[in-house]
């Protein structure tokens, strides 16, 4: 290198000059340590040693690539916001810079020209002549920009601006525009122009539009553009971004609106993970893998689930509210920046969380005036502070406006709150029963007494203090009753939620509706209004820490903690049996929602060892199963089993449960012992029921483990127990496990005798899971006794049962099942199509036990449309898959799969048939499904599904309850009217066409109405 830069001087005096360039260049690029980004190692210069390397300009060309890719305006403008201006414009006349400058100039306008093309597609006009605009002052002769604005003129109906606009660009160029423009001009002044768009270079809305899970914004965003840019630019070059500062300065706010505008720049999507409810680190990566969908999976760290899901997709996380879990936080984004190289994290906290690479962006306040100088109306409004009151002001008082009679007091208020945007909300909530004047006088008086002493919590902190403070002495006493006792509540809260925990000593519970209206209306509160299922409140979260901190020295901080844990302890105890009835998908869903709360709960008592803890712990293992919060479900259950203070039922039902948990995770032994512990506590209190379950749980676990000997006896015994006791619904779920033993020992009539009485007793019992499970058991059996057509009927059936209550793992095997019902249906095509989609569903839950069966289908699927090496190298993946977790082939399996591969094997000759199936073994699990899920296939038609009776109709993989649901709403009816036709109710509708709609990767009602048009299906009342 010095030879390189300075070949006319010695090596002293070369070294010497190497020295000096770098002790400048360190001090530019760190000024802090020096030599984090530019180091020496062995005689080798290093940049940016042991991290990631982030340059503007490669950002920029990246962004820009990905951009023309989607075709999405959103991917075009943050693209747009990372062109940072001419590279290197200090040397002008460096060969290299000059040429690498003009590159990326001309593309930052060929964006800008070609994002104006999509404005317009999309009839946005005034946005598409902004972007021209912009266009024309970097590059004045451009003449396709000129050309844009005058059809965008044109089009808008100002033919008179749009022959200026030719003149402008004849007056640019040194000869006479293009032939095309030219045209144009000449059809606009003849008056033979048609105002007809361009055609459309993408889709209306990008498949990957959808991809977040950002609630739509209640309230307007008011200024920060200039920081929402400088978001974006920073995030494009780091892994990790954190917003910092103290509460209430708006970090997330910022950092919810930078994602809303990034949305459609990452591919894979754009998820928000809030933190604030947790009260625990170890739940973080149970919240994110509830965000993103990974479920937990037996014997393996929910953390490499997540690891192996975000993988090399292109996601953005915004990690919310941090603070108070920072190490969690911190050690979760470690491993995930580690493992994921295009994923990006927006993290929000009041601190940095400390991690290498990290770049820290302090979130400023909003800009504010200068009370010591007078400002005209205009200068008040370009104030962010002063717009942002005036916007929650008129919000709030729809006659306020900012006026010269009031916008001193406003720029005072705004002034004196240092531009705090969480503190301007709640003054501007006073607006109607104050004046601006009032507001200003008063909280001037709270912030003198309330800042005037010790600084040291920093100054901006005891602003918004101070503002709470206010707030809170202007509330009556029975508000400031409620309001810190609805601090209790963990990520939301119902009025009748409200009602048991905020009423009390001082507050009666017909008074609370009134209250907590109020505090809505000072902006304490805020309320999420939802038609179907009733408002939802809560508290911000600063508001919230403020409110706990007057809960904790109101000296009623354990009275109201022990009300909320009992609320949560009796919803869960009336949601239990209904889990098992025909509502529990609304009762999983209610559990859900309240799961913030029920882990506060649980933290609450069982750090009291109280009963209330235990007893919640019991009732929430088949919510845990359900929905696969195994690990968390199974710390606190092992808990509870391990406290000698548990009384003797309680501590057996969390035995039972966590036996429940511990054998779908692999952990049998651990199951055992549970599982023994619970029967001796039920037989020791003669709790025959108990006693039941427990030796039923035993049972299923020794069939699991191949004992067929002890899993009879087991089985056998229970059944007889709940035939006694007149247990309907648990005798449907030995006679399942007897059907599976059955079945297992090649019993096939028994089999069928047995699911068949469990499908007879499970149709009247109103327990969705227990009749799907009959369903489905009864379809594969029919299916191995050559009835594929009854077959395909249950398991359809099944299916639609278990989609309606979200069991994802069951969806997973029932579209396998219909896939091999398909191929023995001689429905060749559609195999690959159910296969596919059940190999999705059991990779993203990392199922090993089924995705070997799921290959063995696909490849006879592969083989019986004469893709004979596909099929070969499918086996032998599947067959080295086996071997891995020690599964074999099940006869029956093998027997309805043995003709197509032989089909196969006799295609391509031994040889060849072995060569190939030893490449498919070669293959690691990632491989084969990636190769199971590739384009190497005949592109499919529409499937056909058959209907016994011979009608048929051209379907998607959709099953007969969402063809109806399909076809009703492609007929105009709405969710109630479609609800009054199928006899369900609104909200299942609602699921249907949610899950239709995403299956068929359509985006609108409209939409799956034309596709319904497409394929001419029947009326609803022949379905």
């Amino acid at each position: 290198m010095m030879s390189l830069l300075w070949p006319d001087l010695g090596r002293k005096a070369a070294s010497n000059n190497l020295r000096r360039v770098l002790h400048a260049a360190r001090k530019v690029l760190d000024p802090a340590t020096g030599s984090r980004y530019l180091a020496s190692q062995d005689e080798t210069l290093v940049l940016c040693p042991g991290g990631h390397l982030w340059v503007d300009v490669e950002a920029f060309a990246e962004a820009a690539v990905s951009a023309r890719r989607s075709r999405d305006p959103a991917a075009y403008r943050a693209a747009i916001e990372l062109y940072a201006g001419e590279l290197l414009p200090g040397d002008r006349y460096e060969e290299w810079a000059e040429n690498r400058r003009g590159e990326l100039r001309r593309l930052y306008i060929e964006l800008l020209v070609e994002l104006a093309g999509l404005y317009e597609v999309r009839g946005e006009y005034g946005q598409a002549a902004e972007t021209l605009q912009k266009a024309l002052s970097e590059e004045s002769t451009n003449e396709e920009a000129h050309a844009g604005l005058i059809r965008l003129y044109a089009l808008s109906g100002k033919q008179g601006e749009a022959l200026t606009q030719y003149e402008r660009l004849r007056g640019t160029l040194s000869g006479e525009p293009g032939a095309t423009t030219r045209a144009l001009r000449d059809e606009i002044a003849a008056g033979r122009f048609q105002p007809t768009r361009r055609a459309a270079p993408l889709q209306e809305e990008p498949s990957h539009s959808g991809k977040h899970n950002l609630a739509a914004p209640r309230t307007n965003f008011v200024g920060r553009e200039r920081e929402i840019v400088e978001v974006k630019r920073m995030l494009a070059m780091t892994g990790l971004l954190t917003l910092t500062g103290t509460g209430g300065c708006g970090k997330t706010r910022l950092a919810l609106e930078v994602a809303r505008n990034l949305v459609g720049t990452y591919k894979d999507g754009v998820w928000l993970v809030e933190l604030a409810p947790l009260s625990e680190g170890a739940l973080a990566p149970q919240v994110m893998a509830a965000t993103l969908g990974v479920q937990e999976q037996p014997g393996r760290p929910l953390l490499e689930s997540l690891l192996d899901v975000l993988g090399d997709k292109e996601t953005l996380l915004v990690l919310d509210n941090c603070e108070h879990l920072i190490d969690a936080a911190a050690r979760l984004t470690v491993a995930l920046l580690d493992s994921c190289s295009r994923l990006r994290v927006l993290a929000t906290s009041r601190e940095p969380l400390g991690v290498a690479g990290e770049l820290g962006w302090p979130v400023p306040s909003l800009s504010a005036p200068d009370t010591q100088q007078s400002h005209t109306m205009e200068e008040f409004g370009g104030y962010e502070s002063v717009r942002l009151f005036a916007d929650r002001a008129s919000q709030r008082h729809p006659g306020f406006e900012l006026t010269p009679e009031n916008a001193t007091a406003v720029a005072q208020v705004c002034a004196r709150l240092e531009g705090i945007p969480l503190a301007i909300e709640l003054a501007a909530a006073r607006t109607g029963m104050l004046s601006a004047e009032q507001i200003s006088e008063r909280l001037w008086r709270s912030l003198r007494m309330l800042t005037g002493g010790d600084q040291t919590a920093g100054h901006r902190h005891q602003t918004l203090k101070a503002a709470l403070e206010w707030s809170f002495d202007l509330l009556g006493q029975p508000e400031q009753l409620l309001f810190r006792r609805l601090a209790e509540f963990a990520g939301g809260f119902t009025l009748d939620a409200a009602e048991r925990v905020g009423a009390g000593e001082g507050i009666d519970g017909e008074d609370v509706l009134e209250l907590l209206s109020m505090l809505v209306d000072k902006s304490l509160v805020v309320a999420e209004e939802n038609w179907e299922k009733g408002a939802r409140y809560r508290l911000l979260e600063p508001v919230r820490q403020y409110a706990r901190e007057k809960l904790r020295v109101s000296g009623e901080a354990e009275a109201v903690g022990r009300r909320h844990a009992e609320f949560f302890l009796a919803l869960a105890e009336e949601a239990e049996p209904e889990l098992t009835k025909s509502q529990q998908a609304e009762w999983l869903d209610r559990l859900e929602t309240e799961h913030d709360n029920l882990r506060a709960a649980l933290s609450w008592a069982l750090g009291r060892e109280i009963d209330s803890g235990s007893r919640l712990a019991g009732v929430l293992c088949r919510f845990w199963h359900t929905r696969g919060y195994l690990s968390e479900g199974r710390r606190y259950l092992e808990a509870v089993a391990s406290s000698a203070a548990v009384p003797t039922t309680v501590r057996a039902k969390a035995l039972d449960g966590l036996g429940w948990i511990a054998e779908p995770q692999g952990d049998y032994e651990r199951a055992r012992v549970a599982y023994e512990e619970s029967l001796a506590l039920y037989r020791s209190s003669n709790d025959k029921r108990g006693v039941a379950n427990v030796l039923g749980d035993l049972g299923s676990l020794a069939l699991d483990r191949g004992d067929y000997e002890e899993a009879t006896s087991l089985l056998e015994e229970s059944l007889t127990l709940h035939r006694e006791l007149g247990s309907k619904e648990e005798v449907v779920g030995v006679l399942n496990g007897l059907g599976g033993l059955a079945s297992a020992k090649g019993d096939r009539e028994q089999s069928i005798s047995f699911f068949s009485e469990a499908l007879a007793l499970s149709r009247g019992t109103g327990n969705v899971r227990r009749n799907a499970t009959s369903l489905g058991n009864l379809g594969i059996t029919m299916l191995v006794h050559d009835n594929p057509e009854q077959a395909t009927v249950l398991l359809e059936e099944s299916l639609a049962l278990f989609q309606e209550i979200g069991d994802s793992s069951n969806i997973a095997i029932g579209l396998m099942y219909l896939a091999l019902a398909a191929l023995t249906r001689g429905d060749h095509e559609r195999v690959q199509a159910l296969g596919q989609e059940s190999l999705n569903l059991l990779q993203k839950a990392e199922d090993k036990q089924h995705m070997p069966e799921c290959l063995e289908i696909m490849a006879g699927g592969a083989a019986a449309q004469g893709q004979a090496q596909r099929a070969a190298r499918l086996w032998g993946a599947a067959e080295a898959m086996r071997e891995d977790i020690g599964v074999p082939l099940q006869p029956e399996d093998r027997k309805l799969l043995d003709p197509y591969i032989a089909m196969a094997r006799s295609s391509l000759g031994e040889v060849a048939w072995q060569t190939t199936l030893v490449e498919g073994r070669a293959m690691m699990p990632k491989q084969a499904i990636e190769y199971s899920l590739s384009a190497e296939k005949a592109v499919l038609p529409p499937p056909v599904a058959r209907r016994p009776g011979g009608s048929s109709a051209t379907l998607a993989p959709l099953t007969p309850r969402e063809e109806e649901v399909a076809v009703l709403v492609s007929r105009g009816l709405t969710n109630r009217q479609i609800g009054s036709e199928l006899f369900i109710s609104e909200h299942t509708v609602a699921t249907h066409i949610a899950k239709i709609l995403k299956r068929l990767a359509l985006s609108s009602r409209s939409r799956l109405s034309a596709w319904v048009a497409d394929r001419s299906l029947p009326p609803s009342d022949q379905v």
